[in-house]
């Protein structure tokens, strides 16, 4: 039979523009270089640290152009990784603004190489980089007033994250937007006292020692081997003389 309807409910989803992050990344020299037998342009661009970064802005001198590029991840040169490609394209009569490069997945890096392919045309002039990554944000509640600065401690790598029954109902519970604090600046923690490294690490020479030491260990063994099978060759011939 026909399902009867006996009621409708609408529900609409609200996405809101997110945040982001940028910097300005300095403009190195670039250097000539070949693609396939064309021309082409390479800068490699330091981020200034490593940090999450997802798109790139380039403002380019140029009226009209249409240049293939991409860019590589090279902080490990033996795992150069390509994160973007494609053209940056201008036409006459476009707006000179600049040009934005998105990365096919978020990325942790510091080095990038932009390669561009010129072929036959003059290498564009890039006047400024723009790095850029979703914001992202730490919000807490203060349940009474506390002094101020606040102290943020950042960087132990090997802390596990809280999960904290805090964030599961973040949203639930917020009914205004909270207030915004910015970052001051960054000081070393001198009461921090990271753990120690791997004695392998702290003295990786000791490796070579210990190989070493296995080497002449078995090299030894072997040669006494050798000198007893030698000594029981010598009288099981002596015995077969006789």
């Amino acid at each position: 039979e026909t399902p009867q309807v006996t009621g409708v409910k609408v529900t609409m989803a609200v996405r809101d523009k997110g945040w982001l992050s940028s910097w300005n990344v300095p403009v190195p020299s670039y250097q000539l270089v070949r693609n396939a037998g064309a021309f082409a342009t390479v800068w490699t661009l330091d981020l200034g640290g490593r940090a999450p970064c997802d798109r790139m802005k380039l403002d380019i001198d140029g009226e009209s152009f249409s240049r293939p590029f991409q860019a590589e991840a090279v902080d490990d040169l033996q795992n150069v990784r390509l994160i973007a490609s494609g053209h940056l394209t201008r036409h006459s009569g476009d707006e000179a603004k600049p040009l934005t490069i998105f990365f096919d997945h978020e990325e942790t890096v510091r080095h990038l190489r932009l390669q561009i392919t010129d072929y036959s045309n003059p290498i564009l002039n890039i006047r400024s980089i723009e790095a850029s990554a979703p914001a992202r944000q730490l919000v807490f509640e203060l349940k009474e007033p506390v002094s101020q600065p606040l102290r943020l401690f950042f960087g132990n790598e090997t802390v596990a994250a809280p999960h904290y029954d805090f964030e599961k109902e973040l949203y639930a519970r917020l009914s205004k937007q909270p207030g915004h604090s910015r970052l001051g600046g960054v000081l070393a923690n001198r009461e921090y006292k990271p753990e120690p490294k791997p004695l392998t690490e702290r003295a990786p020479w000791l490796i070579y020692i210990v190989l070493a030491a296995s080497s002449v260990a078995l090299a030894f063994v072997l040669f006494s081997l050798a000198r007893t099978a030698t000594r029981i060759g010598h009288k099981e011939a002596q015995k077969a003389q006789n």
